[in-house]
């Protein structure tokens, strides 16, 4: 089991335009304290959750207004992998995850609270292999399909995702992996999503004592779990 405690902050930044109030901007800075549990509960099946709160501003600037509020958003999120039997050389698990959040502003002269959340579901078939490249290196590909369910103030309606990587880890305790995912339909016409990220991780021995090093740049938006928040 692994308890933790996360200090997350992030900033967001829209740009738009309207015939009745010109263009303008709207920033969103918010600071969130995320608790999170990881347990595996028998070999082969891990359950995670994290839950918590952001705290933060709105601030809306035009031509006719530079207006700051407070912002409140909450949110809460489990999944859980379960391991399959293997099908030759390929490992098979099955995964899901589902999380909401809300977010909310306290309302101001010339600018009304504003209110948003949003919901998903997910569940994935997904398969695994590895192969020795060296006496010291191995390389494990990875592939799955899932379906998807969105719910809140955005885009709503079911979906159908691809995603998979590559990776590769050295016996000296280091490895590198890319991993990409694609929406390919959803009932809400015109939406699109995908992500992509690199990874290089350094990870003690054996007995699991030492140094941890993990750098991860993404591209897009994540592909699940808490990431996706």
């Amino acid at each position: 089991m692994t308890l933790g405690l996360a200090l997350s902050r992030s900033a967001g930044r829209i740009d738009y335009t309207s015939a009745s109030a010109g263009s303008g901007r709207i920033d969103v800075p918010l600071t969130s304290l995320l608790p999170y549990l990881h347990w595996s509960a028998r070999k082969g099946l891990a359950l995670w959750g994290i839950g918590g709160a952001g705290f933060g501003a709105l601030r809306v600037r035009d031509e006719f207004r530079d207006t700051r509020t407070d912002v409140l958003m909450r949110m809460g999120a489990v999944g859980a992998r379960n391991e399959l039997k293997e099908v030759g050389a390929v490992a098979l698990a099955v995964k899901g995850d589902a999380f909401a959040t809300a977010l909310e502003s306290e309302a101001r002269e010339k600018l009304p609270v504003a209110a948003a959340d949003a919901r998903r579901l997910r569940l994935a078939l997904e398969g695994r292999g590895e192969r020795a490249v060296s006496e010291s290196g191995r390389l494990a590909p990875r592939l799955e399909l899932g379906a998807r369910y969105d719910g809140g103030s955005a885009e709503t309606g079911l979906g159908a995702e691809v995603g998979g990587g590559l990776g590769y880890r050295h016996a000296a305790g280091w490895g590198l992996e890319a991993h990409g995912h694609h929406l390919l339909l959803h009932q809400e016409a015109g939406f699109r999503e995908w992500g992509a990220r690199l990874m290089f991780r350094l990870e003690p021995g054996a007995e699991g004592r030492g140094l941890r090093v993990t750098t991860a740049p993404s591209w897009g938006r994540p592909s699940a779990g808490a990431g996706a928040l």
